[in-house]
């Protein structure tokens, strides 16, 4: 397991990661349970409809002190752990998601860069189609993004 997530921390060194299945097939606890393994700090953050941008920038100027807390105590305790992986779950439920491809693709916030120690992962779920009755049918008729 520590192997593994050796792996994934030299994978997320230098790559963009984003997991995408299914509702419930265990993305989160996947990330959770690798951060643990290899004794990295994580920020995990579940993205909805109501999280804006505000929220993000705040989380980012979290993650952002929280790094330069875990490097004074690093330097204290010569912990090697000098990163720490914020994790966007679900970031495709969010109205801003063409501003997620910035940070999440870009590794950077309103055109600043996110140092590079404050690694992103992100999750997503795979749209399905909804299922829509009469009335949605013929409200939603003109809307062809409304089936999702």
């Amino acid at each position: 397991v520590v192997l593994m997530g050796e792996t994934l921390r030299c994978y997320i060194l230098f790559c963009l990661v984003d997991l995408s299945n299914s509702v419930g097939c265990g993305k989160t606890a996947l990330i959770k349970y690798l951060a643990c393994a290899v004794d990295v700090h994580l920020e995990a953050v579940d993205i909805h409809g109501g999280i804006e941008r505000t929220h993000i920038r705040k989380i980012i100027k979290d993650c952002k002190k929280q790094f330069s807390q875990l490097k004074n105590i690093n330097k204290e305790s010569k912990i090697k752990t000098n990163e720490i992986w914020l994790f966007l779950d679900e970031f495709n439920t969010s109205p801003d998601i063409g501003w997620f491809n910035e940070l999440i693709c870009n590794h950077s916030l309103d055109g600043i860069a996110i140092p590079h120690e404050i690694k992103i992962i992100a999750a997503c779920n795979p749209y399905r189609e909804r299922k829509l009755n009469k009335k949605e049918r013929d409200w939603f008729r003109g809307d062809s993004l409304a089936k999702y």
